[in-house]
Parts: C-alpha cells; structure tokens; sequence
C-alpha cells in the first residue's frame, strides 16, 4: 500500500483468475473523514489526477479504479466536480466509468439530486465491488 500526502491510499486488487481483459483493479482509498473544503478538494484532485494522468510516473494505462470513500462523511460541491470530470476522462479514455463504495447517505442522495449517479458505477462496499469484478 502507498500512502500519498495523507488523503489517499493505493492498493490493487488481484485480477481474477481467468480474466482476459488485461486489466488491473486498483483501489484509492480516502483516508480524511470531511473533503468539504475546497484546499482539500484540490489536495484530492491533484492527488488522484497523479493515477489518470498519462505523463505521470504513476499512470497505469490498464487500470480500472475504485474509489473507497468508506473513512470519509462528506464531500463538498467541488469534490464532486471533481469526480465527474475524473469519470468522463477515464470512460472516454477505457469505456469505464470511475467506481465509488461506501458512499454516506448524504453523499448519495446528494449525487442523485443532482442527476450524476449514472457518471460512476456506485457499490454499496468494497466486498461488493470485488464481487462484480470476479475477484
């Protein structure tokens, strides 16, 4: 597990066996309970644009990820935006979008208010993510 600047851990995910879409899962967990301030949405952003974007050192072209928002209560507005843009990006560029777990129920009735939940693939937990996966 790598830890970067204290808002996020990287872990993987094994591919499952017999899998032949030649992908890697990778999980980014939130390790803040409150991303409600707009310093700490663009610690996120900055954060998590180091795994999608192609010029990092970072950047897995194969990857498939999942953010864990399990540690987290709440997010801000420009969280969200955020996490749109970072969805798009990553469908036009794999045909997948960006998968969410252990989202507060705040947040979600938040991101189905605001008609975006068809932007992510949102699973209730980790385990269940896994389990859509094979893994």
């Amino acid at each position: 597990m790598h830890e970067l600047e204290g808002i996020l851990e990287l872990s993987s995910i094994p591919v499952p066996e017999g899998s032949d879409n030649g992908r890697n899962y990778r999980v980014l967990k939130v390790t803040r309970k409150a991303l409600n301030s707009e310093d700490v949405a663009d610690q996120f952003n900055e954060e998590v644009c180091r795994y999608l974007d192609k010029k990092s050192e970072d950047y897995d072209p194969n990857a498939i990820y999942c953010i864990d928002m399990n540690e987290t209560n709440t997010f801000s507005s420009s969280l969200i935006g955020y996490l749109i843009r970072i969805s798009l990006e990553h469908r036009s560029e794999f045909g997948e979008s960006i998968s969410l777990t252990n989202l507060s129920k705040h947040d979600k009735e938040v991101i189905a208010k605001i008609n975006v939940e068809k932007m992510f693939k949102i699973y209730s937990t980790l385990e269940d993510f896994k389990e859509a996966i094979g893994a």
